[in-house]
């Protein structure tokens, strides 16, 4: 009997000091480990929009995004960047399945320049009147409010007078994404003097 309790000792003492091995069952510790980590994504690429996007990973439930200091989880296979990026710059932003490996992205944000401030014109051969200005470098569109009221997009570096009344226009250039670069949307330009218009184009 004594011989027997020493032999279950040593078994014991064996058992802790070969912690990888499961004396219980005779398997190894390796073959009872967590399953392996998802793969990181792949085909990153960004629109015209400056959204980032992605294919899916297999049994991915979210996703972490990582720029800079910001780390987001995310439930699609996107993200907008101007909604991580305000400012010019060299970024990298890394994308993994929660839990899995991560890939990179590598984008240059420009900060776009002010419009000048829009000014009252009178066209020669319509005779219309309408607000101008001009945009700087690498502008395509604007952002215009009229009147205090919405921003609302124009490809046109104009805003034609269309009715009767008071008018003032302030006019941004609008941000947008192309050749992995992200051009950021300018501040407003200053807001024009009030022009009064009394009776439309001729």
């Amino acid at each position: 009997m004594k011989k027997l309790l020493i032999a279950a000792c040593a078994i014991a003492a064996t058992c802790i000091m070969f912690s990888g091995c499961d004396c219980l069952n005779g398997s190894s510790s390796s073959q009872s480990s967590g399953a392996a980590k998802l793969s990181a994504p792949v085909d990153l690429k960004m629109n015209n929009k400056g959204i980032l996007s992605w294919d899916d990973v297999e049994s991915a439930t979210a996703y972490e995004i990582a720029i800079g200091d910001q780390v987001k989880t995310v439930e699609d296979n996107k993200q907008d960047l101007f909604a991580l990026v305000s400012t010019a710059g060299d970024y990298t932003v890394s994308v993994s399945a929660v839990g899995g490996e991560a890939a990179t992205y590598e984008f240059k944000a420009v900060q776009l320049a002010v419009p000048s401030t829009p000014v009252i014109v009178e066209d020669p051969e319509t005779h219309a009147f309408k607000f101008v200005w001009e945009g700087a470098e690498n502008t395509r569109a604007y952002l215009q409010q009229v009147n205090d009221g919405n921003w609302v997009s124009n490809t046109e570096s104009y805003y034609e007078i269309s009715s009767t009344g008071s008018y003032t226009i302030s006019v941004k250039a609008k941000g947008y994404a192309a050749n992995n670069v992200l051009y950021l949307e300018s501040p407003a330009s200053s807001v024009s003097e009030t022009y009064e218009h009394k009776q439309g184009p001729v």
